[in-house]
């Protein structure tokens, strides 16, 4: 009962209050109606119910992809999982293109990452050769979004073992 009153006062000075705080490693961005404006750190005042400040973080931050599963060229299944170090660079951008600038930016790495692994043949794929060809794609995608992409490390890169079902036909 307690929690539910707090969370509704929580809730009701957020709409209401008309001052807005955007911390010093955070960039907002106004809307209001049609009109988009994108502000630094320090204190703002807004319309209450008719415009709101959409705050985005901007310092680095690290994207951990999961690790997949990807065939050569050759038929061969590997495993594969990056990372990548990563800012805002264009908070309007990244917020209008993107809504959720992490889950794209991870979705577009581990599809630029499987593409490539499917169109290389088995000696070619190293950490290196990933990181090379990987870079580029993945850093040219994230500057469309407002993005900018420091960094591409691999965390794994192998061959995923095979596993086969035998069924036995006795049984």
């Amino acid at each position: 009962m307690f929690d539910t009153l707090v969370a509704w006062i929580r809730e009701y000075f957020e709409k209401f209050w008309p001052i807005e705080w955007v911390r010093p490693w955070e960039r907002g961005v106004i809307i209001h109606g049609s009109w988009i404006r994108e502000v630094g750190p320090g204190f703002f005042l807004r319309v209450p119910l008719a415009g709101e400040i959409v705050k985005v973080g901007v310092k680095p931050e690290t994207a951990d992809c999961e690790t997949q599963y990807a065939i050569s060229q050759d038929g061969t299944p590997w495993l594969v999982s990056i990372s990548l170090l990563y800012e805002v660079d264009d908070v309007v951008t990244a917020l209008i293109m993107t809504g959720d600038h992490l889950a794209s930016l991870v979705v577009e790495a581990q599809g630029i990452v499987a593409k490539w692994i499917n169109q290389s043949s088995d000696e070619h794929i190293t950490i290196e050769r990933l990181r090379e060809s990987c870079s580029r794609s993945i850093k040219y995608e994230a500057k469309r979004w407002g993005l900018k992409v420091e960094r591409l490390s691999c965390n794994n890169l192998s061959q995923a073992p095979v596993v086969r079902l035998v069924i036995d036909k006795d049984a």
